[in-house]
């Protein structure tokens, strides 16, 4: 789609007082946007709420909204970098446990040191689901 340029593609002629020096917008009858924009001038002219005040209202909401809702995510963002560097520090220190643990005793508690290694991600996912889930 091309970007939108302002045209001068008509000559308008106004009935009673012609100002030469004022530009004018047309909005052609066969338009989507002619009966919205004759409801406009018609609420202008009595007074009622203009449309674009209460449009530019509902977008400073809108955009308040966002803006909460970009501080809670970048402060999930910073919540998922913490757990994710200490789901590294336990996997560090896991392995450091496990590669310095005599092979006699790992082969005699493997199964408890497994229990234990799955008991930790259980507690990571369980902690990363209640995260997500209070929001």
């Amino acid at each position: 789609m091309s970007e939108f340029k302002r045209e001068k593609r008509y000559i308008v002629h106004k009935i009673g007082k012609p100002d030469w020096n004022k530009s004018c917008v047309v909005v052609e009858e066969d338009w989507p946007e002619y009966e919205i924009v004759w409801n406009m001038i018609a609420d202008r002219v009595n007074g009622d709420p203009y449309f674009f005040d209460e449009l530019q209202a509902t977008i400073e909401k809108q955009a308040a909204k966002i803006a909460e809702l970009r501080e809670k995510a970048s402060a999930h963002l910073a919540e998922e970098q913490q757990y994710g560097q200490q789901w590294e520090k336990t996997q560090r220190e896991l392995k450091q446990t496990l590669t310095s643990t005599d092979s006699t005793w790992l082969a005699e508690h493997d199964a408890e040191v497994r229990r234990k290694v799955l008991d930790v991600a259980a507690g990571v996912a369980a902690d990363v689901v209640a995260m997500y889930c209070d929001t």
